[in-house]
């Protein structure tokens, strides 16, 4: 790892250690994984371990709303910041990560680009996976229908001009929370000071590829949840999920946009909890 990198990471482990000082039930730590360091907060604990992927606007310190709650409910919390980890290698490290914490089998939870990073995963290690909720996701579904009916409500010309707070919190929440916003801010904007990864080639294995086909082979509980006000992913995408996932559930988070793990914690928390429980909503 060259100094420079060395220089950022420390850098973003100040900024978590700052806000995490509030919450210390899940420490930040960093460990050394087939030569990538990722930096990670940890309850410890002897609970059912979840792990949390963040969106990739944002870092690992944005769970903060989700940590006190699911340590309360005896749960050990595990959230990694992926972003400075290879493309090509997150799989495989964060496998490796959490075989180094001693745990083989686990809940986990992706928000926006960590969804399709969670999908991705459960499609390669699906007996490390209990239960897996996708929120607020595209998924990253490999098919040509998807990404034509994507381009068609998200023009990329128009939509990558629009501000990220615009993009990812919605309406309600702007209009009502602007301390929060500001936070949002603070805290995403904070993994701008790494540089990111180099970037190398993906080459998938279609047998792990996130096609409709595959994920419907998939057998562990299945959840895939939205905000009503998601521009990335609407409600009639996650029941377009259900279509072709049948197995999954879904559910719709009211009055909140691409953000609900951090625009609506208590109904995100309490459906999320509800799940991992219980392998269903019902």
């Amino acid at each position: 790892m060259s100094d420079m990198m060395l220089r950022y990471l420390t850098i973003f482990m100040f900024v978590v250690a700052l806000h995490a000082a509030a919450n210390s039930s899940a420490p930040a730590f960093s460990m050394m994984v087939d030569g990538q360091s990722v930096a990670y907060l940890d309850s410890g604990g002897n609970g059912e371990p979840i792990l949390f992927l963040h969106a990739g606007s944002g870092n690992m310190s944005l769970w903060d709303q989700q940590v006190g709650f699911f340590i309360s409910h005896g749960y050990r919390f595990i959230a990694i910041n992926y972003k400075p980890i290879e493309n090509a290698q997150r799989h495989a490290v964060m496998h490796e990560f959490m075989a180094k914490l001693g745990i083989h089998q686990f809940h986990l939870v992706g928000t926006a680009a960590g969804g399709g990073i969670s999908l991705g995963y459960v499609l390669k290690y699906p007996e490390s996976v209990k239960s897996i909720v996708i929120a607020n996701s595209t998924g990253n579904i490999d098919d040509d229908d998807y990404r034509k009916m994507s381009n068609r409500f998200r023009p990329s010309d128009i939509f990558t001009q629009l501000p990220t707070d615009f993009l990812e919190l919605g309406p309600s929440y702007r209009a009502i929370n602007p301390d929060g916003v500001e936070l949002w801010k603070t805290l995403s904007e904070s993994h701008k000071r790494m540089p990111p990864p180099p970037k190398t080639p993906v080459n998938v294995d279609p047998e792990y590829a996130i096609t409709w086909e595959n994920l419907a082979k998939l057998t562990m509980p299945i959840l895939f949840l939205t905000g009503d006000a998601d521009l990335y992913t609407p409600p009639a995408v996650v029941r377009l999920f259900h279509t072709h996932v049948p197995q999954s559930e879904t559910y719709i988070v009211s009055d909140s946009g691409h953000s609900a793990y951090w625009e609506s914690p208590k109904e995100f928390n309490h459906v999320v909890l509800t799940f991992l429980s219980h392998g269903k909503l019902n």
